[in-house]
């Protein structure tokens, strides 16, 4: 007979731990809908937080400010009528500060060239196949540099480093503020050596470009640029005081066509560029000190004693003029430091005789002093020795020097009269 396997007594449920079962579950079910809940509520703060301003990473709030959107009406900021803007002025500095670096990159950034050339043109006309807006890439650079080497000449770069930007820097030079309104500037700067022989104003004029609102875009720099460069040249008369030269745009005879016409007038002799005798007036103890006081004046390691020097050989005049050919005649004219020995040279002898034939060094443009803003070329220059030389040959024994005739024309002034009448 089988065994009789033993009957298994089940449990009946426990109602009590029914409810718990059910208690945890509601927990769980709540925390969850809280979680949700939270998240959703974070996400929400989260994307209202996104078109709240940030602040920004720089304090400068001219170097953060935004162009306003035309379309606004005027919302980003405040319309303030009859508002001055102060960026004539800063771009002024901005232009000063460039040319004592010889930094054409700045130039470029504050001019607008399309405003600038439009205004040359018009003011001088120009042809219209030489004006900016009808001319291919290649050609606009091209005027562009051709402009930028116009401004960037040397002896205005030196003029400013020496006795111009350590001052304005310093807030000791002022600028002159002739006209500043909400579109529009007029800025001013006079240049000046330390004994106001080279004298020059530089006046720069800013605008407001077109779309921008002077009631909006008084003070935006992204609104403003340069649209005109002037000088003015000066130069000191023997009664005192200074005689002050005609405005003149930079750039203006860029775009005009040049025609070759025959000249109505001889020039002055030229001779060969070779040492020449000195006068029998002249003792071994006067040529001895104009040779030395040649040398001091060439001497850039001490600048005031070369103006002493320089000086002192123009007090002397006649007797001197020898000594100062024949240390031209020595130098080399295709040389940029023999070159720029000449020209300081020339520049004695103007002084000391009141003419002028006409020499630049280099392929600079001659900025100030008597010789007026001219490109030189080795021609040219060749052609001015020689005039200089052959004066000398020809007047040197019976010369006596003349005061200034600001009424008569130079040789130079008469070739300028025809080519403009060309």
């Amino acid at each position: 007979m089988a065994a009789r396997r033993p009957a298994i007594r089940r449990k009946s449920p426990d109602r009590g731990d029914s409810s718990k079962n059910r208690d945890n579950a509601l927990a769980l079910k709540v925390s969850l809908g809280a979680l949700l809940f939270v998240g959703f509520i974070f996400m929400v703060i989260y994307a209202l937080g996104e078109d709240k301003p940030k602040k920004p990473k720089n304090s400068n709030p001219s170097d953060n400010y935004r162009t306003p959107k035309l379309d606004h009406g005027g919302k980003d900021r405040p319309r303030k009528p009859g508002e001055e803007s102060t960026l004539p002025e800063k771009l002024a500095g901005q232009f000063m500060t460039a040319l004592a670096t010889d930094d054409s990159s700045i130039m470029s950034k504050i001019i607008s060239w399309d405003y600038l050339f439009r205004r040359i043109a018009g003011e001088n006309n120009w042809g219209e196949k030489r004006r900016y807006a009808n001319l291919d890439e290649a050609g606009k650079r091209k005027l562009i540099n051709d402009y930028l080497f116009e401004i960037m000449d040397e002896e205005y770069i030196e003029v400013v480093q020496k006795f111009f930007i350590e001052d304005f820097n310093k807030g000791l030079i002022p600028p002159n503020r002739d006209v500043v309104r909400g579109d529009y500037g007029l800025v001013g700067f006079l240049v000046k050596d330390d004994r106001n022989r080279k004298m020059i104003q530089i006046n720069l004029t800013s605008e407001l470009l077109d779309g921008y609102d002077e009631l909006i875009d008084a003070q935006n720099p992204k609104a403003w640029r340069i649209t005109r460069v002037q000088h003015e040249q000066f130069r000191q008369l023997k009664t005192g005081g200074s005689k002050k030269s005609r405005k003149k745009d930079f750039g203006a005879k860029l775009g005009k066509e040049k025609r070759k016409r025959k000249p109505r007038f001889v020039g002055p002799p030229e001779a060969d560029v070779t040492p020449v005798p000195w006068p029998i007036a002249s003792g071994e103890a006067e040529r001895k000190r104009v040779n030395e006081l040649i040398v001091a004046t060439l001497d850039e390691g001490n600048i005031r004693k070369a103006n002493q020097s320089r000086d002192e050989m123009i007090q002397i005049g006649k007797l001197a003029i020898p000594g100062v050919l024949n240390a031209i005649a020595a130098l080399d004219h295709s040389e940029k430091t023999d070159m720029k020995k000449a020209w300081v040279l020339i520049q004695a002898l103007r002084e000391m005789t009141n003419k002028s034939f006409r020499y630049t060094p280099g392929n600079s443009r001659q900025g100030l002093g008597m010789g007026g803003m001219t490109k030189g070329t080795p021609e040219e220059r060749t052609k001015s020795l020689r005039q200089w030389f052959g004066w000398w040959k020809v007047e040197g024994a019976t010369w006596v020097k003349k005061d200034i005739d600001y009424n008569e024309k130079s040789w130079d002034e008469l070739k300028k009269d025809e080519e403009n009448e060309g």
